[in-house]
């Protein structure tokens, strides 16, 4: 589960991202925006059980770490 804390730090951001994207090419629709959040708001839930299911209670020490390279 490489990257997978920053996918989850991310994914909101690239949402606003999209959201900020729809509205700055003309399309207005609130309704656009809302399925956006939606299924942003689905993927970083998806994300975040994938963690709490990958979690070691019994391991000692930090899990999920990434290093910048």
């Amino acid at each position: 589960m490489t990257g997978i804390l920053s996918l989850t730090t991310y994914s909101p951001l690239i949402g606003v991202a999209l959201i900020i994207l729809l509205r700055a090419f003309g399309n207005r629709s609130d309704t656009a925006a809302r399925w956006i959040a939606f299924a942003t708001s689905i993927v970083t839930l998806a994300l975040s059980v994938a963690l709490v299911a990958g979690f070691n209670a019994v391991e000692a020490g930090f899990q999920f770490v990434e290093e910048a390279k």
